[in-house]
């Protein structure tokens, strides 16, 4: 069971990997989970696994792949999406940007 109700999916090769610690210390200040892809590990699988232990909310951080992969996992349980395209200000508050 998770500890916490949101998990992020990350793909750390993405961009070339320079935002990771960004992105982590992000997801860690709001208490999101975070699940990394490597060798072995679809984002798919990961999504699906999470919602299997009880995630609430999935975020995708990584390229279209990645992001589409977690999407489909979303849809198909029908919760909630977050995608963090914004890495300069990663998992940002939420407002929208004008």
């Amino acid at each position: 069971m998770l500890s916490r109700r949101a998990v992020l999916i990350l793909n750390p090769l993405s961009g070339s990997g320079m935002h990771q610690p960004t992105i982590r210390r992000a997801a860690w200040d709001r208490l999101i989970d975070v699940r990394e892809l490597g060798i072995g590990y679809q984002a798919e699988v990961l999504a699906r696994d999470a919602v299997r232990e009880g995630a609430k909310v999935l975020v995708a951080a990584g390229g279209d792949g990645t992001v589409r992969a977690v999407a489909r996992t979303a849809a198909e349980h029908d919760i909630p999406l977050v995608v963090d395209d914004d890495h300069q200000q990663p998992l940002h508050s939420g407002r929208r940007r004008r």
